[in-house]
């Protein structure tokens, strides 16, 4: 019939090459979070994190704490507004640091966001260094 089926141009097949990788990826790592292993792991790192949150939340040097899922935030009271990358900030991280544990504070504010195959004493290591970090600032 003389009419020649097109194949698209070299240019846009790694794009569409890519955007399908991506698609994938994006659908297996939705797959593995709809586990029952990584839900498990959610509800517990969240339980826990309610139960130090009732813990230290009535510390004369938290302003206010907050759980959503498996994220844990505390911000620390202050005498002035804290600024991203002000001196308690960098006292914060630095003790962490040195303690072993990588909690990059924002300002006042410090974030837990731990993976979720965390160990429970990976977790309390984390929590009881927030506890002596508040007793020293």
């Amino acid at each position: 019939d003389g009419v020649r089926e097109r194949k698209p141009t070299s240019a846009s097949d790694p794009v569409r090459i890519s955007k399908l990788l991506r698609t994938k990826a994006a659908l297996s790592a939705i797959s593995i979070l709809e586990t029952p292993e990584i839900q498990n792991a959610i509800f517990h790192i969240n339980k826990k994190h309610l139960a130090f949150q009732n813990k230290i939340n009535n510390h004369p040097r938290i302003k206010t704490t907050r759980v959503l899922g498996v994220i844990f935030a505390l911000e620390i009271k202050t005498e002035s507004e804290a600024s991203y990358y002000g001196n308690l900030r960098n006292a914060l991280y630095r003790f962490f640091i040195e303690n072993g544990i990588i909690l990059r504070p924002v300002g006042n504010i410090v974030y837990i966001l731990p993976p979720y195959i965390i160990e429970d004493e990976q977790l309390e290591k984390i929590y009881a260094t927030i506890e002596q970090v508040l007793e020293i600032i």
